[in-house]
């Protein structure tokens, strides 16, 4: 086999990998499983075509018969993670080599001020249900008067950049996602714009006091950030008092980003306060579906 033909075989290994991640995700929360699996059917009909061409005609036939995507809508076995391991082998087969084994992606969740978050306990759990490690991060309880302290402040930035090397070298992520509200959205904010190795693929932020110009588009494309999605209130005191007092802070959890071109999307309401959005149909309907990238209806400003 030559390498143009290990290319389009790992090509559908990735293909697989995301949708079924998706599908894994549906049969978890109990969303259009169904759907989930004719879609999965529908591209194994496409790469056993891919395959044909790339590989051989015997190939093709081998991975056609690998195994049956709507068995799992049977009953309890297989699995849907048994009958995508059962494809991957396969694939693994033609490639030469097998294909390592997809590990869960990874979400830090990191507080805010004067707590030492709740919401991140309740969101764990929904996040795990969607297939994710969760890592809450608690960097203390912070108190307002010590958010006017640029050394305090800075403090934190470093507590964080030290937390995201520990808990990546643990959990061999290179990647994680990042979930964060109030001060913890300006923690991870000025880590990405101070240390150039560290690296987010999908970062949510609310009740973020992160100022309203940060250069997103300039992180992004110094490979280090593949997403942002700023949840924002319009009666959120907090975010509009901290502009005043903390000079590289801003309104972003009140007005959001004055800028919100790629990769930033923004969620509005108008009637939310400083932590309103620790609610299990927020986790369901938009965050969990903003960091598996599945629903395009939220990537709108």
């Amino acid at each position: 086999m030559g390498q143009s033909d290990g290319t389009v075989i790992q090509k559908l290994v990735d293909e697989l990998d995301q949708i079924a991640g998706e599908a894994s995700s549906a049969e978890r929360l109990g969303r259009d499983f169904q759907k989930a699996l004719d879609d999965l059917v529908s591209w194994k009909d496409r790469a056993t075509i891919r395959l044909q061409s790339a590989v051989s005609q015997e190939a093709a036939d081998e991975f056609k018969n690998a195994g049956n995507f709507y068995a799992v809508f049977s009953g309890d076995f297989p699995t849907l993670d048994e009958e995508v391991a059962r494809h991957r082998r396969v694939l693994s087969k033609f490639i030469g080599s097998p294909i390592p084994e997809v590990k869960p992606k990874v979400v830090f969740s990191v507080h805010g001020i004067k707590t030492r978050g709740k919401w991140q306990k309740d969101v764990t759990p929904l996040l795990n249900q969607a297939g994710f490690t969760v890592v809450p991060l608690d960097y203390g309880y912070f108190l307002a008067l010590q958010l006017l302290i640029p050394s305090a402040r800075e403090k934190k930035v470093d507590w964080f950049r030290e937390e995201y090397i520990r808990q990546c070298n643990r959990l061999q992520c290179s990647r994680p996602s990042i979930a964060a509200h109030s001060l913890g959205s300006y923690l991870v904010a000025q880590a990405l714009e101070k240390y150039p190795e560290i690296k987010i693929d999908r970062a949510i932020f609310c009740g973020a006091i992160i100022r309203r110009d940060f250069p997103w588009k300039d992180i992004a494309k110094r490979g280090q950030i593949n997403g942002v999605l700023n949840q924002f209130g319009g009666n959120d005191i907090w975010a509009r008092l901290v502009a005043w007092v903390v000079r590289d802070a801003g309104q972003s959890g009140l007005r959001g980003f004055s800028n919100p071109t790629w990769p930033v999307c923004q969620q509005w309401n108008p009637k939310f306060r400083h932590s309103d959005y620790f609610y299990d149909l927020n986790f369901k309907d938009n965050w969990i579906p903003f960091l598996q990238c599945g629903d395009k209806r939220i990537f709108l400003s």
